[in-house]
């Protein structure tokens, strides 16, 4: 069941970090060549279609072509280890915030526990509320993890970051 439930053992902090962190390292480790990918049809201005003749990537087979060939093979792993920070601070975060939340919802309002509708809806409230301080919590990772990704070669020395 998803949530706090008093009746079910639980794992303590570093248990939960460590799941978290292993799980979140072998995801990432295997996906991130696709997010590559996905970052760089993301800042590419022209249109993704094989006919144009001005789109540096004009399909997922060819741009993975033309990357491993201009960058080579471990291009596809940029920013690889912000991605495993992010992912692994994403999810603890995120799956310590739905926890924590469920706890005080329960001492709060016991009666919602105990109907699986109204249940259904504290933990629909509680992700909604722990995905959006998870959100703002690794925004500027996310940040530095995008820049790296869409690096180019020559690789920049430094990376500057001004917040707004």
């Amino acid at each position: 069941m998803v949530g706090f439930d008093p009746k079910q053992t639980t794992l303590n902090g570093q248990e939960l970090a460590y799941v978290v962190f292993s799980t979140s390292a072998l995801t990432r480790a295997l996906c991130q060549p696709f997010d590559v990918v996905k970052i760089r049809f993301q800042v590419q201005y022209e249109p993704i279609e094989k006919s144009s003749s001005i789109s540096k990537y004009k399909s997922i087979r060819q741009c993975v072509r033309s990357i491993v060939r201009e960058e080579g093979l471990r291009a596809l792993w940029k920013g690889h280890l912000t991605g495993q920070f992010l992912s692994g601070v994403y999810n603890y975060v995120q799956f310590t915030a739905f926890h924590n939340l469920t706890v005080y919802s329960r001492l709060l309002v016991p009666s919602f526990h105990d109907d699986p509708t109204k249940r259904a809806a504290v933990h629909l409230v509680c992700g909604a509320l722990s995905a959006v301080f998870t959100v703002l919590t690794v925004q500027p990772i996310d940040l530095v993890r995008t820049r790296l990704v869409t690096q180019g070669e020559p690789k920049v020395g430094h990376l500057v970051i001004r917040f707004i």
